[in-house]
This record gives structure tokens, C-alpha cells and sequence, in this order.
């Protein structure tokens, strides 16, 4: 299985990181293969000892045990229910629910594992998990997770130490990874304003009750916009997911429901993966560890104050595939006393700020998330242009930050705060000598972190700049077909090469 660039630049940077860490988190959404990546990562640690891969589900641990095999050749071991590892075993998938369990945990020593390998590392702080990592207390640990916001990342540094590699859903439906997302609004309200928060969520059962007087409704709405759509539909109950899939095949629609306990879910998936079933009901059992990549629609009608879990909802339609063009991802006007109820902006927003930025440019961007995302950028510099024209006469190092931002196109510099402890640090020599070398003034640099994330945002900003007049001219004359279009990187080493 041929590794894609992101993916191998992730697995050398986890390697490379350990030598510094001993806990590393990596964030991707779903679709980019962290699978595959924490596969060849356990390949390579297994000179070093054994390694245990940790999931919260059978489907996550069956999945992991075929991508590993076919991605890297080797045969894993299981410790779930009946199902013991042998201690010889290089590699062991483990039943977090299984190997929490002191009598199964005490079959291996504290320092049997070298590595231990989280799926779905969003869960790293509960309790089983914890139990687990902290009798492996001597193992390098990867977390492998979705993109989280950046409270999401503050909760997860109580235990991890860095980040080893992180793209976001934006880069990866840029590079064509991933398929681009279009929303569209129902306008049709649904109140769940006297839905309960149970556990730091809505209750499903309140949910539940709020929704199924709007079923008839709701699929005369689905009906007018899914048409030939290979649909995923996401409910609160197990019992809301059969009577909707009855109402929506009373319409005509070839739909069918699934839980945990269908004794022919893979009838069920099979039917629904070949084009049969054309929608699919259920109640979260397919959140995660589920590929189809021909899922071509997602109807969340389980609303959730959860970024994690609405990213995973979303994440079954967001991979490629042959003339698939994009997601379609309905949402509808959920009416909610909650502030924080996830929306499709947060996808990709990293904070509520940001998150309402893009909902504002969604309506002038025909609902295509990327482009919602992009002119909400633009919208945010020149808002920063503004400011900085304002404050120009005056002195002060936010002055000199805004023109940084606005230069580099990058105002993320402009509201940073630390998350992992070595952000906290002083400056490194390097980072001092960089930042010196490109004229960046050192006492606007708050620590070690804010330090990288200047240096991130000149490096960006060196990729994109324009080359210069001079270059240009030079190009053209030299015969470059279009050198108006070259930055001055890439002008740089055509000039390299031509001119020699």
C-alpha cells in the first residue's frame, strides 16, 4: 500500500519526535489514513518490544488488524472478551473495555509494551484508558485523533506532551484527498430547546421525542434534496432509526435501518454499499470505523454539543471516489438554548469566533464550506488592515504584530496562547537566530510556541510570496511559459536551472 506524502511525512515526524517526547498526539480527520500511518509507525517499533494498539470498539479493532496486515505484512493479536494475546506477540489489538479490567491488565508486566498506539485519542482522559497508560507508564504513546478545536487540544495536553503531525480537513480537500463539502440549510425548524444535557450531551431519549413529531416533515425535506444520493442518516435512537427508515420507504425510498443487535448487518451493508439501499439509517453505530466511500450525502438528525463525535458523522461521506463530486451535508435550523451546538463551520473552524466567520459567508458561498472558509479569511484581513491603518501612527508592540500578520497574511499570530508545556519555554537559539535574520523584532515573541508559530506563518508566507518583477522578467525572457504566475521560490530555482 503505496504511502501518500502526508502520510509519510507524519509517520517520520512521530519517529523523530520521541526522541524528544514520550507522548504524541496526531491529528487528522477522518478519510486521510491515520490507520495506515499508526500502522507503519508500529512497524517500525517493533524492534524496540512489543506494541499495543488501544480501540473502544470490535469494528476499530478488526479494521486496524486489516490495514495493518495489508499495509505493512504483519499478522496482529487480540486481547478482547475471550480472546487473549500471547505475550509473544508483536503486535496486540486491545479491547480498551477488555484490558481496562485488573485481571486482564496484570497479565502483562508494566514494562512488557514499548509502545502503545490510542485510536480515537479524543478518549485518552477517561477513565479505562488512563488505567491502561498508566501501568504502560514507561511506553512511547501515540494518540491518533480527528482535528479538534482548540479547547479540544488544551483538554488532551493534561496527558500528551506535543503534537507530531496535524492537517486539517481544509488541506486535505485542497490536495484532493478528501471530497469538497457542500451545505445546504433546510428551513425547517426543530425544537430541542427543552432537551436535556445528560453526560455533556443532549439526552437521546429527550432528542428523540423533541424529533420523531417531524419525521413526516423531515422527509418530505430529505426527499426534494437527497435525490439519487447514496445517504447516511444519523439519529438518536435505535428505535427513531427503524421508524424512520419506514417512513422514508412509505415515500419510495429504499431505505433501510441497522443497529447493533441486526443479525444481518453485513446483508445490511452490503445491499447499502452496492447501490441497493440507497439510504441507511442508524443510531450512532456507524460513527466510526466505517468505510463507504460512496456515501455521497450525511443527514445528522442527532444534534450534539460534541465536536469529535459531529466530525465523525460527517467524516463517513468526506472520502474520494470515482464521480463522486462533493458531500452534500444537510442542516437544518435546530432551534437550542445551547450555545455550543455543533454546526457544519465547525469542521473546520478552530475556535467560535472563527466559527462564525465562515456560517456568515456560508449563504454567499452557495454553501460550499472551503470557499465559506476563504472568504471568511479575507474578511478577517482586511478586518486586521483596518485595525492596523488605525493604530499606525501610533507606538507598541501590537502595532508591529498586526503589521507581521497582515503582511504574512497569518493573524493567527495576533491571539495566540500556549497549549503543551514546551510552548511555556524560552526561545530556542535557533528560533533566535531565524527570527532575528528575517527582521522580527523579539519582544513581541510571547515564548517558545508563539515563536513556532511565527516561524510557521514567514515559512508559509515564503512559499506563497510572488516572485519579484526582476525574476519575472528574467523568466520570460529565458522562455518560461507563464511567469507571472511563479512565486519567488519557484522562480528562484527555475532561474537555478535555466541559467547555469
Amino acid at each position: 500500500m503505496e504511502l501518500r506524502p502526508y502520510q509519510e511525512h507524519s509517520i517520520n515526524s512521530v519517529l523523530t519526535k520521541w526522541t524528544e517526547f514520550d507522548r504524541l498526539l496526531g491529528v487528522a480527520p477522518t478519510g486521510s489514513g491515520k490507520t495506515i500511518k499508526f500502522a507503519h509507525v508500529a512497524s517500525h517499533r517493533i524492534g524496540s518490544g512489543p506494541v499495543l494498539i488501544l480501540a473502544h470498539r470490535d469494528e476499530l479493532l478488526q479494521q486496524a488488524a486489516d490495514k495493518i496486515n495489508r499495509a505493512v505484512g504483519l499478522v496482529v493479536d487480540k486481547e478482547k472478551a475471550e480472546q487473549r494475546a500471547e505475550l509473544e506477540s508483536n503486535i496486540v489489538l486491545g479491547s480498551v473495555r477488555t484490558l481496562s479490567r485488573r485481571t486482564r491488565l496484570d497479565r502483562f508486566p508494566r514494562s512488557h509494551f514499548s509502545t502503545v498506539i490510542i485510536d480515537e485519542a479524543h478518549r485518552t482522559l477517561a477513565d479505562s484508558y488512563l488505567r491502561i497508560l498508566e501501568h504502560f507508564g514507561g511506553a512511547k504513546v501515540l494518540g491518533v485523533t480527528a482535528t479538534p478545536d482548540r479547547d479540544d487540544k488544551r483538554d488532551l495536553a493534561r496527558f500528551y506532551e506535543d503534537i507530531a503531525f496535524e492537517i486539517s480537513l481544509t488541506e486535505m480537500i485542497k490536495a484532493g484527498w478528501l471530497c469538497p463539502i457542500k451545505i445546504r440549510t433546510v428551513p425547517l425548524q426543530i425544537d430541542i430547546t427543552e432537551v436535556g444535557i445528560r453526560g455533556g450531551d443532549y439526552s437521546e431519549e429527550e432528542l428523540a421525542v423533541a424529533l420523531e413529531p417531524a419525521l413526516q416533515e423531515l422527509v418530505e425535506a430529505i426527499k426534494e434534496r437527497v435525490a439519487d444520493r447514496k445517504t447516511l442518516i444519523f439519529l438518536p435512537l435505535v428505535r427513531t432509526s427503524y421508524q424512520f427508515a419506514d417512513i422514508l420507504h412509505q415515500h419510495g425510498l429504499a431505505a433501510e435501518a441497522i443497529c447493533g443487535e441486526s443479525t444481518d448487518r453485513k446483508e445490511i451493508l452490503g445491499r447499502f454499499a452496492t447501490g441497493k439501499t440507497q439510504i441507511l439509517c442508524n443510531a450512532m453505530l456507524i460513527a466510526e470505523g466505517y468505510d463507504q466511500p460512496s456515501i455521497d450525502c450525511v443527514i445528522c438528525l442527532r444534534p450534539t454539543t460534541i465536536r469529535s463525535l459531529y466530525a465523525q458523522m460527517v467524516g463517513r461521506g468526506t472520502r474520494i471516489h470515482p464521480g463522486k463530486e462533493n458531500l452534500l451535508l444537510l442542516d437544518f435550523l435546530w432551534l437550542s438554548r445551547e450555545h455550543n451546538l455543533v454546526k457544519p463551520a465547525s469542521l473546520i473552524a478552530k475556535d467560535e469566533e472563527q466559527q462564525a466567520e465562515i456560517e456568515a459567508q456560508l449563504f454567499k458561498a452557495d454553501g460550499d464550506l472551503l470557499q465559506a472558509e476563504s472568504n471568511a479569511q479575507a474578511a478577517r484581513e482586511s478586518a486586521l488592515k483596518r485595525r492596523l491603518d488605525r493604530l499606525r501612527e501610533r507606538d507598541g508592540s501590537e502595532v508591529d504584530l498586526l503589521e507581521l500578520a497582515n503582511r504574512w497574511q497569518a493573524p493567527d499570530i495576533i491571539g495566540y496562547s500556549p497549549t503543551f508545556g514546551w510552548e511555556r519555554r524560552p526561545l530556542s537559539e535557533k528560533q533566535v537566530a531565524v527570527l532575528q535574520r528575517n527582521g522580527v523584532d523579539l519582544a513581541l515573541v510571547q515564548d517558545r510556541g508563539h515563536a513556532s508559530v511565527i516561524l510557521s506563518s514567514l515559512f508559509a508566507f515564503k512559499e506563497r510570496e510572488p516572485a519579484s518583477d526582476k525574476q519575472k522578467w528574467f523568466c520570460l525572457y529565458h522562455g518560461h511559459p507563464k511567469p507571472w504566475t511563479l512565486t519567488k521560490r519557484e522562480a528562484g530555482l527555475w532561474i537555478a536551472e535555466h541559467h547555469r
